[in-house]
């Protein structure tokens, strides 16, 4: 069954000829809030202090695998022959959370035909390498003979999207799971801090990307990153009732849901995969790589 994160986008793209410009626009500017919207619900559910009480093992293998990504990732891209927008996403998508993330850096890119073209080229491709990752990796854990912990970090570093790493995490034990996905949730944290950090990247390459940095999402970006820091301030401090934090996640994947439906809409199919191939052979090497690197620091005894 294929996941919500690749159906909403396609159907997106089968509406998008039986629409109007003005549809379409109004669509576009509806997704962009309702991402905006989940990036900053997902702070209810990450609290700092919980973050922080992990230990050094999620935080050294969370960070450490979604740094390996976005900076070795993305020049890995660039060598194969992508654009800086086009390595952006696909480092951030493999790096952070999947087809979340990309949606999420798609909105601070220069606005355009191009970019929602970009943006749906990604999640097509970082999707199913994340549920092929869900399938392979297990096997690889039972072959390599990890425990629970080591199994749970491992797979948390590696895998792309949080409903992925909980499938693979099922397959080994239910500690393996936990650890698992508190490993993964210290990637989704970094979000909205990579997002400042490539809003200021894309401001310093060019001054094209300053004027439409400059003239679109910067204005709009520092209010969700500020909501979103600003809810996981107060759970760290308050204990948020179970039934909130629940319908924060649930209203949260909801948003991201429409977004990506809306960035089908905004895709023209026939232009949608240009240059798809160099995207998906970056996206496995940066899938490739991450894996890599959770290897080295297991073996090397640093968690």
């Amino acid at each position: 069954m294929l996941p919500p994160v690749l159906i909403a986008p396609v159907l997106g793209m089968a509406l998008r000829s039986r629409l109007n410009l003005r549809i379409i626009a109004t669509a576009g500017s509806i997704s962009q809030h309702a991402l905006r919207g989940g990036v900053a619900l997902l702070g209810l559910t990450l609290p700092f202090g919980g973050l922080v009480a992990l230990g050094p093992a999620p935080l050294l293998l969370g960070i450490g695998a979604m740094l390996t990504s976005l900076i070795a990732g993305f020049w890995i891209a660039r060598a194969a022959g992508l654009s800086c927008e086009e390595a952006l996403l696909s480092s951030g998508a493999v790096g952070i959370c999947g087809a979340s993330a990309a949606a999420a850096i798609g909105s601070i890119l220069p606005a355009g035909a191009e970019r929602e073209r970009q943006v749906s080229v990604i999640i097509a491709g970082v999707t199913p390498f994340g549920s092929a990752a869900m399938l392979v990796l297990p096997l690889l854990i039972h072959l390599l003979g990890f425990g629970d912990r080591i199994a749970g970090l491992f797979l948390g570093a590696t895998i792309h999207d949080m409903a992925q790493v909980v499938a693979a995490g099922a397959t080994i034990s239910s500690a393996a799971t936990r650890v698992a996905v508190l490993t993964k949730m210290i990637r989704v944290a970094m979000l909205p801090v990579v997002l400042i950090g490539m809003t200021l990247f894309l401001r310093l390459t060019s001054a094209r990307r300053r004027e439409a940095v400059k003239e679109g999402a910067a204005t709009a970006l520092p209010g969700f990153i500020l909501l979103f820091l600003l809810f996981s301030a107060a759970s760290s401090v308050m204990e948020i009732p179970p039934r909130l934090s629940n319908g924060a996640i649930q209203i949260s994947s909801f948003l991201f849901l429409m977004a990506m439906a809306g960035v089908g809409v905004r895709s023209d199919f026939r232009q949608c995969f240009r240059s798809a191939g160099r995207c998906y052979m970056a996206i496995a090497l940066q899938s490739g790589l991450i894996a890599l690197f959770a290897l080295v620091v297991i073996y090397t005894h640093l968690v």
